[in-house]
């Protein structure tokens, strides 16, 4: 199960607030996201600027991992709600198979995932920033591990870069 977080409009901030002032939020952000993702029992598996890919193994029911996902996406978003967060979010899940192991050479070796699951959280997730509220989409794929226990509505039907077919998406309600 995969979670992709990003900062909508992320460059608008440095001309408003300055790098450092950025800098400083954007590392205390982090660390407030990432300590509720590994409270859920997700991984923070890369953090790439303002951007945040965490991971939820699935170590014996798809279901509960999901829900684990989705309870972090509900706390993220009510901090925000809140205005517990230095800057909005935009969030993306999603739910598939993909290959992982360390990657990289010498010293500068990271352990990652990849494969299309990945990248189809990132698209959706950049389709959130665009929204004007509800920044959270969900795939067909993730809404079907937890759609007895959440509310979501049909945000559409949407190309995604990459995928031969229009892919639907969900968000929040």
């Amino acid at each position: 199960v995969f979670l992709y977080l990003g900062v909508p409009d992320f460059s608008f901030f440095f001309k408003k607030l300055g790098d450092y002032e950025v800098f400083r939020l954007l590392k205390q952000q982090t660390s407030v996201v990432a300590g509720i993702i590994m409270d859920e029992g997700g991984e923070v598996d890369k953090i790439i600027g303002e951007k945040i890919l965490a991971v939820f193994r699935v170590n014996k029911n798809e279901h509960e991992t999901a829900l684990s996902a989705f309870r972090v996406a509900k706390k993220i978003l009510e901090l925000e709600k809140t205005n517990q967060l230095s800057f909005s979010i935009s969030i993306g899940l999603n739910y598939g198979k993909v290959i992982n192991g360390f990657l990289g050479v010498g010293s500068k070796r990271d352990f990652t995932v990849i494969g299309d699951p990945v990248n189809v959280t990132a698209r959706i997730e950049s389709l959130a920033e665009s929204l004007d509220n509800n920044r959270c989409l969900i795939s067909e794929t993730f809404y079907k591990l937890v759609d007895k226990e959440i509310t979501a509505k049909v945000h559409g039907k949407v190309e995604l870069k990459g995928k031969s077919q229009p892919m639907k998406v969900y968000y929040l309600s």
